[in-house]
Formats: structure tokens, sequence, C-alpha cells
């Protein structure tokens, strides 16, 4: 059984999808323990959705990061 308190979260496949502006946000909230789950296309524009736990953040082509309450992960 892996002990997740020193297991560090993978900065995985989908990163090649981010914009500069939003890798750097994603690179932040790494170092907090989140994952970058996936990249969800919305008409032109593209969100970073990433996870730490139960928390949900969710980054925009601007790089700005905001909660993503009204996402739901499966």
């Amino acid at each position: 059984m892996q002990d997740r308190r020193n297991a560090q979260p993978e900065f995985n496949g989908h990163r090649h999808l981010l914009s500069h502006a939003q890798e750097v946000a994603a690179r932040d909230l790494y170092n907090f323990g989140y994952d970058l789950k996936f990249v969800r296309h919305q008409g032109a524009e593209k969100i970073a959705v990433l996870a730490l736990d139960d928390n949900i953040a969710i980054i925009n082509e601007n790089g700005d990061i905001e909660p993503g309450d009204n996402i739901v992960i499966r």
C-alpha cells in the first residue's frame, strides 16, 4: 500500500494541452499537492481541471485559478 503523505501527484500527460499561463498556474497548484486531471474544451476556450482530494480548481486560458465547485469528477 502506498503512503499518500509521501506521494507526489503526477503532472501528467495532459500538460501539453495547457497554454503557457495555465502551465505556470498549474505548477503553483502542483506544489500544493494538486494533480492535473484533464483539460476540457468549452467552445473556443479550454480549462484545466486539477484536484486535491475533494478540492477542485479550474484554470482558465489566462492562468486565473478559480474554485471548481460546479465540476463533478467521476
